[in-house]
């Protein structure tokens, strides 16, 4: 039913299920934890955080009680993600925090699960405009990540995305470039036409690429993104608004 966008009957399925395993097993049974969790993510592909929000902290409470770190940890980091969505940025780096204790206590410092709460809270750096910081979260999470998975892997793009965006916002656009450029075009070859991490991509390359003085190619780019983010992160959503004010500059 997911799949097919038919969301209310995807809700009531899973609220179905978590009555079953309630009668069953009690409220705190962690099957009904990863039920909520995948509720939890229903509503977030609809763009209904609050919801999102709710249903995540459910999951987290269950699998803290129950010491289940492993799972705790992915938790910590996607809820950490939904409230950085949300705008609420203490409750994210609150959260980004804690995951990145649990996972290290889980697999060290220097591991994929770690890595990659930071390359997440690099981009909650970026939206608090503390871009250098930013910078240095997601240039080193790249470099671990790309070290211990495959060098297209979607957790190596997403820091690389995170430190293009730091070094547009430093004013390092030329080293940006390149960086922008291997992205995107993994991003433009592998994933759907309307996948945000596409609409994302162009926008920041398009906005290198205006502050280099490339102004041909990057008035494309930043059209193309701006119907993607509009559908995927909604009209208000910080980047929308960027690619919108990207575009009357490019015009003025």
């Amino acid at each position: 039913m997911e799949l097919l966008g038919r969301w209310e009957e995807a809700d009531s399925m899973f609220d179905a299920a978590i009555r079953s395993w309630s009668s069953l097993y009690g409220d705190g049974h962690s099957r009904i934890a990863t039920i909520r969790v995948n509720q939890a993510n229903l509503a977030y592909r609809r763009g209904d955080f609050d919801a999102a929000a709710a249903a995540y902290r459910e999951g987290v409470v269950i699998w803290r009680d129950g010491g289940e770190q492993m799972l705790l940890g992915s938790g910590l980091r996607n809820l950490g993600i939904i409230e950085r969505e949300r705008g609420d940025f203490v409750a994210a780096d609150s959260l980004f925090s804690e995951a990145v204790a649990v996972r290290t206590a889980i697999a060290g410092e220097r591991s994929a699960i770690v890595s990659e709460v930071y390359s997440a809270l690099a981009g909650l750096r970026n939206r608090q405009g503390r871009h250098a910081e930013a910078e240095t979260y997601a240039r080193d999470a790249q470099e671990v990540l790309a070290e211990l998975l495959a060098p297209e892997h979607r957790f190596v793009l997403s820091s690389a995305l995170e430190r293009g965006l730091a070094l547009v916002e430093l004013d390092r656009s030329d080293e940006a470039v390149e960086l922008l450029e291997w992205v995107y075009g993994i991003f433009d070859e592998t994933l759907n036409e309307a996948d945000m991490n596409r609409g994302r991509g162009a926008l920041w390359l398009g906005t290198a690429l205006a502050r280099t003085g490339e102004r041909q190619r990057a008035r494309p780019l930043i059209e193309g993104a701006l119907p993607i983010l509009e559908s995927t992160l909604g009209s208000d959503a910080p980047e929308t608004v960027r690619a919108r004010q990207e575009l009357e500059r490019l015009t003025g």
